[in-house]
């Protein structure tokens, strides 16, 4: 297991609709990286609150932006699984 300073990295991944949610879940599970703490729907994303990172599966890239701003603006390291953004306006 990961961990920074003896700290357990905890990991929060929004979205569920997409087949790399599971593939995440299990290889960050797996002992060698770290522990995904809370999974949920995009719909909840707000309701996790008490990770250290967190990773964007959702399959809609229009949602991700204002889903990565949210994280960020509470200074929550986020890992968008593309797209970041369906148009360079979004950016």
């Amino acid at each position: 297991m990961v961990t920074w300073e003896g700290i357990m990295i905890r990991i929060g991944v929004v979205g569920l609709q997409s087949s790399h949610t599971v593939a995440f879940k299990n290889i960050i599970n797996s002992g060698n990286i770290g522990q995904v703490t809370k999974t949920v729907d995009t719909k909840m994303f707000e309701s996790i609150d008490d990770v250290d990172v967190v990773i964007i599966t959702e399959r809609d890239g229009e949602l991700h932006k204002n889903i990565a701003l949210y994280f960020l603006e509470r200074n929550i390291p986020v890992w968008v699984d593309k797209p970041f953004a369906c148009s360079i306006t979004q950016i």
